[in-house]
């Protein structure tokens, strides 16, 4: 009999797999080969310039790929540490485990006792507004 969770495993790796590569290899395709569809019939000179759709693929691609991976890192920078502590905010069980750490490092640490306990009252207005 295969072990559930060896199959747990294989499914989401195939989950992830599927949607961060395979995924956007197809869209990346669809990407090019729509776009050259649609400016060749709307400007047939590009036929010219580009006589065989994997010319214009080479081309596009190297126009766009250093564009997305300059947006993919400054959305790094700038917007993952904004998203993670909007989810923190909203995660009541982050705020029980992040509250429940403060009181106990509170004793040790070089806060005032005002910091500490408006620090957990802050937490337990988001543990309980959900």
């Amino acid at each position: 009999m295969v072990n559930k969770h060896w199959l747990q495993r294989r499914f989401y790796e195939a989950r992830l797999g599927h949607t961060n590569y395979f995924g956007f290899f197809i869209s990346m395709g669809t990407f090019v080969i729509v776009a050259f569809a649609y400016i060749s019939a709307n400007l047939p000179f590009i036929l010219n310039l580009f006589p065989h759709i994997t010319i214009f693929a080479a081309f596009a691609l190297a126009i766009y790929l250093p564009v997305v991976i300059i947006v993919g890192h400054l959305h790094l920078q700038k917007q993952i540490p904004i998203e993670n502590i909007r989810m923190f905010e909203r995660n009541p069980y982050f705020a029980k485990m992040f509250r429940l750490q403060l009181q106990l490092l509170s004793r040790e640490s070089k806060l005032s006792k005002e910091e500490v306990l408006g620090a957990i009252e802050d937490l337990k207005k988001i543990e309980s507004s959900y």
